[in-house]
């Protein structure tokens, strides 16, 4: 299921659970969905292009767009370490669970939003 309004467009999984959101810069006017199964949204907006965005776990691309296939391959296949891939993210009540609230203000924790980032080794 789709649903938009002039800000976003919300897809839902079968459940009515959220599957994803996209948020485009302009107003968005309309959706429309390919009826051929595969995963590509089309949205009149507020812009003189038409917004394309194609989500690659609702469906294939359309064969007459068949690159946006062979860029979601490539983006598969590589592999990226994050940042973060070797931190492990705790929120105050987390380290106390751990016994390491002392540790807070020391350079083991990093503070970030409403917790702190510690090395996976350290955890």
């Amino acid at each position: 299921m789709l649903t938009c309004d002039k800000k976003i467009i919300k897809v839902y999984n079968d459940d009515g659970s959220l599957f994803t959101n996209i948020e485009p810069k302009n107003k968005i006017n309309d959706i429309e969905i390919t009826n051929d199964g595969s995963g590509m949204i089309f949205a009149p907006m507020e812009q003189e292009k038409v917004g394309t965005f194609f989500i690659p776990s609702m469906g294939n691309a359309p064969t007459w767009c068949s690159f946006l296939e062979n860029l979601t391959e490539e983006m598969e296949e590589t592999h990226s370490t994050s940042v973060y891939d070797d931190f492990k993210f705790l929120t105050a009540t987390d380290l106390e669970k751990v016994n390491a609230s002392h540790l807070i203000g020391t350079p083991i924790l990093k503070a970030y939003m409403h917790g702190y980032f510690m090395e996976i080794k350290a955890y």
